[in-house]
């Protein structure tokens, strides 16, 4: 069963969240300690993924949840049938249409305990409940586990796939799902933010901030701290903008049906939690480094900014190789990223240890920083 309500509406009018400022130390420490990544990605439909996103640049968001209900009040937390393992996820945020995201993921996931219900994170989120498909990850072509019904606890932001047949102990399946998000205004989730140039023309950024749960908010997810897994992340974007994510990109490839538009790829991450996943689609541009010990650092900032970044650039490679020589502990990835971002929900009052005019916070291994 289907309910009629748009994202947009659904994404106000909820909690606001608590946001609690964090300390230069803390803020080096967690940087230079917190692995991040992103994982690979199965097969998708991406003609029908375009065609779906071609509609929303003009129509309003379509409706397609699930049928609302309730648990128990102190239910707050996921079951534990389901670990997850990989997720790949597809994003395409339309920054200079209607805000609507067009998105796809996939989450395997390992069997801890029998169940007859799937059950993750979501939240402002339209699902294609017709494209929702769960099969064993060694049969990933086969006819799949027939799915009753689809619900949606609205208070738990639970989703529910209710299950004709228990999912087997010890066996990995694959769901994988459609579905539609927003570019929200309240600086959580996937949310847009957007500046001013010289001339008073206005430009927007898409722009993650999931800490602490607000994950969920861009794709459905097991978004909780305990539950790692890789991560495998695809965005588009047009031409003349630029992505950024967790791990470096590998590739770019043309969005089928959309001209002026790419898919970027990054590389697979190291196990992580969902709150640490980041990224950013803007017309930002970038200074880029060589570390000490051979590590690529980068800060991001507006054009009109970007020569007011040199000293971020010195002294936070300086800082990274420090606490790398310091801890005696390699720098686990191969990049960092810093960036200048006009509003941001955390670090506010206090300058991060390389930045721009503004605020600092750290999403592993990208760090956000707030500026004009």
């Amino acid at each position: 069963m289907e309910i009629n309500e748009s994202v947009a509406s659904m994404s106000f009018g909820k909690r606001n969240g608590c946001h609690v400022s964090k300390g230069v130390a803390l803020l080096l420490g967690v940087l230079f300690l917190a692995p991040h990544g992103v994982a690979a990605m199965p097969g998708n439909d991406s003609q029908t993924l375009a065609a779906r996103a071609r509609g929303a640049r003009s129509s309003p968001l379509s409706a397609s949840t699930t049928l609302f209900t309730t648990t128990k009040v102190n239910d707050f937390r996921l079951p534990t049938a389901l670990k997850p393992l990989h997720y790949t996820v597809r994003l395409q945020p339309f920054i200079r249409g209607n805000f609507s995201i067009m998105g796809y993921v996939e989450v395997e996931v390992e069997v801890v305990e029998e169940t007859s219900t799937f059950t993750f994170h979501m939240a402002d989120i339209t699902t294609h409940n017709d494209s929702v498909k769960i099969v064993d990850s060694e049969k990933r072509n086969g006819k799949g586990v027939h799915i009753l019904k689809q619900t949606y606890d609205n208070q738990q932001e639970f989703y529910h796939a209710h299950l004709s047949r228990p999912l087997k102990k010890g066996r990995r399946y694959l769901l994988s799902m459609a579905f539609q998000g927003y570019l929200n205004e309240h600086l959580h989730g996937f949310y847009r933010s957007s500046y001013k140039v010289a001339n008073g023309d206005e430009r927007w950024v898409a722009v993650t901030q999931f800490q602490p749960t607000d994950a969920r908010k861009a794709f459905p997810c097991f978004d909780e701290p305990a539950m790692k897994a890789t991560f495998e992340i695809f965005l588009a974007r047009e031409t003349d903008m630029s992505a950024i994510s967790n791990m470096p990109r590998i590739d770019s490839q043309p969005v089928e049906g959309q001209e002026g538009w790419v898919w970027d790829h990054f590389n697979t991450s190291v196990p992580m939690p969902t709150y640490l996943v980041a990224f950013l689609v803007s017309d930002f541009k970038s200074m880029e480094a060589t570390t000490q010990n051979g590590k690529t650092f980068r800060v991001w900032a507006r054009e009109d900014a970007i020569s007011q970044a040199n000293y971020s650039l010195k002294i936070g490679a300086d800082i990274l190789t420090f606490f790398e020589d310091f801890f005696s502990i390699p720098y686990p990835l191969p990049k960092q990223d810093m960036v200048a971002i006009p509003d941001f929900p955390l670090g506010h009052g206090e300058l991060g240890p390389n930045h721009l005019p503004g605020d600092c916070y750290a999403i592993r291994p990208n760090s956000i920083c707030g500026g004009q």
